[in-house]
């Protein structure tokens, strides 16, 4: 019999839905150390042990091996920015969590779902990683819920419900159905784009109705699980890193104005770039703007014509063009500008995944234009447009007006129907 491969194992474990853990400690030079963990269970009730798993490539294994305890934090649903950021190599990572330490010493932080701490009962050898047993000495626990994780991305609880309840608005339900790695798309006849199979409602698994009905009229017999999001009509979206059909289908679902805070005209900048996904069509960005939406124009290297490169003079032929086709009303900065945080940070933003090495290769960091390494240079984008014959009124639009009205309109409360 072959033996799976290290892929189709994972592939086979992800299917096991788990919490996610931050594992806490403090070294003998006295400095917290921790990792985000999901290989983490209990193992007896009494006496009282749990045991997490650490990757012998981990950089803080030895100090683990070496503690006299540890603590086990169970994230809450609202906590992902901590298993994120407890995934990465930053030296900074305790100095952006509320944390206390815990009747034994070990840190323990705030708005966790629960937590336990374990003074160190065994340490055994367990292939590619290190099984650390823990007898615990306290716990505690809050009535919130527990982020979750399985197949590789998080799952939120009650997202069902949440759907369900939501009488009266308009729903659109897309299905990911995925067999023997290949995901499942339809063509669509009217614009050829590839998309998922949609519907207005689940329906019944032997029901002609909803997604059970569209895709037993294709055919196809499949289990629907659980709901992985939750876009709700009557609030406002950011759709910067959106596909082209999840930002029409926002713009067309959403009865509030749709952002796109941060990206490029790819008709004007072209597609020679690294991150050319990342821009939209011209198409996209009219409809945005017939439904009183805003793009925010990016410095952002990556996604410019010309990168690093750009000119002043290139980013203000940007602006025009963007204004002469959208009307200025709907035009904005969106710098995504970031400094002063480590490659492996930047890293995660682009490509995070805790669970694994990312499959997305990452080329570098590309620098920042000569004409704005920061905000403070906003002015010479201001002055650029007073040259350019763009009147006051026009630029105090782009250069926030725009972003204030849409937040105005968009952050009120809904009007009623009643």
């Amino acid at each position: 019999m072959r033996p799976p491969d290290s892929r189709e194992l994972r592939d086979a474990l992800g299917a096991f839905v788990t919490g996610v853990t931050v594992v806490t400690t403090v070294g003998n030079s006295g400095q917290p150390r921790g990792f985000t963990a999901n290989s983490f269970t209990s193992v007896s009730l009494d006496p009282p042990l749990v045991l997490v798993c650490i990757s012998k490539a981990a950089l803080s294994l030895s100090v683990f091996q070496e503690a006299t305890g540890f603590a086990v934090n169970i994230l809450a649903e609202n906590q992902r920015a901590i298993s994120h950021l407890f995934a990465t190599k930053d030296p900074r990572k305790f100095e952006a969590v509320a944390w206390s330490p815990g009747p034994a010493g070990n840190p323990v932080f705030e708005g966790a779902a629960a937590w336990v701490e374990c003074t160190r009962h065994q340490v055994a050898d367990g292939g590619d990683h290190v099984i650390l047993i823990g007898r615990v000495v306290a716990c505690g626990h809050a009535p919130v819920k527990p982020l979750v994780y399985c197949r590789g991305a998080y799952v939120t609880f009650g997202l069902e419900e949440r759907v369900v309840a939501a009488e009266g608005r308009k729903t659109c339900i897309g299905v990911i159905l995925e067999r023997q790695g290949c995901v499942m798309m339809l063509k669509n006849p009217a614009t050829g784009e590839f998309v998922l199979p949609t519907a207005a409602s689940i329906g019944q698994p032997e029901g002609k109705e909803g997604l059970y009905g569209a895709l037993q009229s294709l055919g196809v017999r499949a289990d629907l699980g659980f709901l992985f999001s939750v876009f709700e009509d009557g609030k406002t979206g950011d759709v910067s890193h959106s596909t082209t059909r999840t930002c029409f289908d926002a713009i067309e679902y959403s009865s509030r104005p749709i952002a796109i805070t941060h990206a490029n005209p790819q008709e004007f900048v072209g597609t020679d770039i690294e991150l050319n996904r990342r821009n939209k069509s011209t198409e996209l960005i009219k409809r945005l703007a017939e439904r009183k939406g805003v793009i925010g124009l990016s410095m952002y290297p990556k996604i410019m014509k010309g990168g690093s490169s750009c000119t002043l003079d290139t980013f203000l032929d940007m602006i025009t063009w963007t204004v002469d086709r959208i009307g200025v009303d709907h035009v904005g900065f969106g710098s995504d500008f970031y400094t002063g945080w480590p490659e492996s940070v930047i890293k995660w933003w682009r490509a995070g995944r805790w669970s694994r090495e990312s499959a997305v290769p990452i080329k570098g960091f590309s620098p920042w234009p000569s004409w704005f390494k920061s905000p403070a240079d906003f002015p010479r984008i201001i002055e650029g447009m007073e040259r350019r014959g763009l009147s006051s009124q026009e630029i105090a639009k782009i250069a926030g007006g725009n972003w204030l009205r849409l937040f105005r309109e968009s952050f009120a409360p809904a009007r009623s129907n009643a």
